[in-house]
């Protein structure tokens, strides 16, 4: 049984960027990885073996983890301050597969947690390097057995990637959601055993750690010959309905499936430590904020961007600074700018998780 380590344990504590600019390329080259390229938001490895793992460095939590509990007997890790699995356990699971001797490619990102800024960057700078590549697994999502393709509707990938005991799952976004349509390819992100993302009471369970690891070493063992191509769900649509043409793609965080249980009324979904109420079938957002200089203190306006009746979801700046930490102006600003993108990933919620429709969508959202 594979257990807590000191290495692991750097790990886990380690800044991002650390991580990224010195750890993990001195770790690639003691390895024999001596051809790497770096940006400034990502690390690329090129190997022998032609698929591509990737992970991302970055964590929500504003603070390393300074106390570290590790229960043997159940072979579990977590801190008070947050363990930051999603996603040092993926970090964890490449360099175990690389001390097995495996030489895939290797693509460490940093911003994955603010919207794949390193995935990106990598994605204009790797085209080359991308074309030796069969598919990409990313080693970034919770739980033990998931498999989550995002659009890749690559029929035959699925079925080889569920043959090594995983069950396709629906997600929102990880890096290889960029990844993926930029270069043509399919992929998958697997389980690697982190349970409770993006809170203090996030915790690893690493028997399930390295039972992906090993789930991976056999995907390795028998590599297919042909490159699986990205085959994408969704193409780009536009709806006009609404007074103006809106176009959306998928391109969202991981996050937010975890939201269910909606209901036309008066209904309620939460995440680590806040609940959002819905009421109504629409999106608000804060539009702008102006600063009350009687308590020094700031109220925000809504946009209610469309309305459809009966639900809606509200994120407020000020939530999300009580979630992630942060300034609630800087926040604001945050939504303000992607108001626009706010408005396709809504769409897809509504898609996805209310309608489950194709064609009853495309109706819907006909002229």
């Amino acid at each position: 049984m594979k257990v807590l380590t000191d290495e692991y344990k750097k790990i886990f504590r380690m800044k991002s960027q650390a991580l990224l600019k010195e750890y993990l390329p001195l770790f690639l080259k003691k390895n024999g990885y001596l051809n790497q390229k770096k940006g400034t938001m990502y690390l690329y490895a090129k190997g022998s073996l032609p698929i591509m793992l990737v992970a991302h460095v970055d964590t929500v939590h504003k603070i390393s983890p300074a106390d570290i509990f590790y229960d043997r007997e159940q072979n579990v890790v977590w801190s008070p301050e947050g363990i930051g699995g999603d996603d040092r356990a993926g970090i964890i699971g490449i360099i175990e597969l690389i001390k097995r001797g495996y030489r895939p490619h290797i693509l460490f990102t940093d911003g994955e947690e603010v919207g794949g800024i390193g995935a990106e960057e990598a994605s204009k700078a790797l085209r080359k390097e991308s074309k030796e590549v069969r598919f990409l697994i990313e080693l970034d999502r919770k739980g033990s057995t998931d498999a989550c393709f995002y659009d890749c509707n690559n029929k035959k990938f699925i079925k080889y990637i569920e043959g090594y005991g995983f069950k396709k799952e629906y997600g929102i976004f990880t890096d290889i959601s960029i990844l993926m349509p930029a270069w043509n390819i399919a992929g998958v992100n697997l389980s690697i055993g982190y349970y409770n993302a993006h809170s203090s009471s996030e915790f690893i369970k690493l028997n399930e750690l390295f039972e992906t690891v090993n789930k991976v070493e056999e995907i390795f063992k028998n590599v297919p010959e042909k490159r699986f191509q990205y085959n994408g769900l969704f193409k780009r649509r536009s709806y006009s309905k609404y007074g103006k043409s809106t176009s959306y793609y998928t391109n969202y965080s991981d996050y937010y499936s975890n939201y269910s249980n909606w209901s036309n009324k008066n209904s309620s979904y939460s995440s680590t430590s806040k609940k959002y109420n819905i009421n109504h079938l629409s999106y608000t957002g804060p539009k702008d904020y102006k600063k009350n200089k009687s308590n020094n203190s700031y109220s925000y306006e809504t946009i209610d961007l469309y309305n459809y009746g009966m639900l809606s979801i509200e994120i407020w700046a000020s939530d999300l600074s009580q979630l992630y930490g942060g300034d609630t102006i800087k926040w604001a600003n945050f939504l303000k700018k992607k108001e626009a993108k706010l408005k396709d990933e809504i769409y897809l919620l509504i898609e996805d998780y209310l309608l489950n429709d194709y064609e009853a969508v495309e109706i819907m959202f006909s002229d």
